[in-house]
């Protein structure tokens, strides 16, 4: 199953996107539900917070196969750098720019089986999980 949206980065958006993945985890009984949700509504958040204010869209993907979850987030956002990207994950950032954020990456990577980064082009930022669902 594939699931790809295009949203405007607003807090309806992510209110759509989380009430669609509770349908979508007891529809296909998934015994981490409540892990897959809180990791979409995490991603959602960062994306959302990241997005430039005029003309952007957060892509959403999903894809679902027999023993595993993919769920890629991509925004119109500068990202993070890959020195931000390791402190963000190791959760010892002291930055006060980065202390409201990135503690959500942290989380998510202890609750997925590989969380990554990817700049795709100069203006698009991916963040993507996978998840084993066996």
């Amino acid at each position: 199953m594939k699931i790809h949206l295009h949203v405007q980065p607003t807090t309806q958006s992510i209110h759509f996107i989380d009430h669609m993945m509770q349908q979508f985890v007891e529809d296909y009984q998934l015994s981490c539900a409540k892990e897959i949700c809180f990791v979409t509504h995490e991603l959602l958040i960062n994306a959302v917070e990241a997005a430039p204010i005029q003309n952007a869209l957060i892509e959403f993907k999903l894809i679902l196969e027999h023993t595993s979850l993919h769920i890629m987030v991509i925004n119109d956002g500068v990202g993070i750098s890959k020195h931000q990207q390791q402190l963000i994950l190791q959760n010892t950032h002291r930055e006060p720019s980065l202390e409201e954020r990135g503690h959500g990456f942290y989380f998510i990577q202890h609750m997925v089986d590989d969380l990554w980064f990817e700049q795709l082009q100069s203006q698009q930022f991916l963040v993507g999980i996978t998840k084993n669902l066996e």
